[in-house]
């Protein structure tokens, strides 16, 4: 796990990209990665605590292709459209592959896949755009990544209609969406103390 968060971290040094074509920073990349690794280890804990410390690690990199994506966009010097789409878009993987013909989270799968890592963690985040096309083996955690990214786009991280949308795909899969609610909501707490 260490090993991931350093590589993590020194992906988004070595790289330090320009992340405008998403509208964010890439402090504020990181924040993002970082709420959505929070979310899921927080919730996970409560569902199957078995399965919350491969998941944490997989919600805080399974956003890594933007970086990627990113810079292809400036190359391509669409980064001004593509920033004024994401702004108002609820679907930043139809986005992507509008744009460069591939989501986030296929490119952070090859990524991993090219650095080695284990193939069902990388089907993980390679799924979690379309968990309904995952092998069973990795339909769950596919399902729950998509549902933490569905919450906390890095477009408007727990703005209401993604918290909507995200809660509506955890009932819809199944999951106790009220617990997954709690979770949100200590989680807003703690976010609005540190504004004031």
């Amino acid at each position: 796990m260490t090993r991931s968060i350093a590589l993590g971290n020194s992906v988004r040094k070595l790289l330090n990209v320009d992340m405008q074509p998403y509208g964010i920073t890439s402090e504020k990349f990181a924040e993002v990665s970082e709420m959505q690794a929070t979310l899921m280890l927080k919730w996970y804990e409560k569902v199957d605590a078995q399965k919350a410390d491969d998941l944490y690690l997989a919600a805080f990199l399974q956003e890594t292709g933007k970086i990627l994506i990113a810079s292809d966009i400036i190359q391509e010097d669409e980064d001004v459209s593509f920033k004024a789409e994401v702004e108002f878009s609820n679907n930043l993987a139809q986005l992507e592959k509008s744009y460069v013909d591939v989501s986030s989270s296929e490119v952070t799968a090859e990524v991993f896949h090219h650095w080695g890592f284990d193939e069902k963690f990388i089907d993980m985040i390679r799924y979690s755009d379309t968990p309904i096309a995952a092998p069973q083996d990795v339909a769950e955690y596919a399902t729950a990544l998509n549902i933490v990214k569905t919450i906390l786009p890095i477009n408007k991280p727990f703005s209401e209609q993604a918290i909507n949308f995200g809660l509506r795909k955890a009932r819809d899969a199944g999951y106790d969406y009220e617990m997954l609610e709690d979770v949100i909501d200590d989680m807003l707490d703690v976010v609005e103390d540190s504004h004031e």
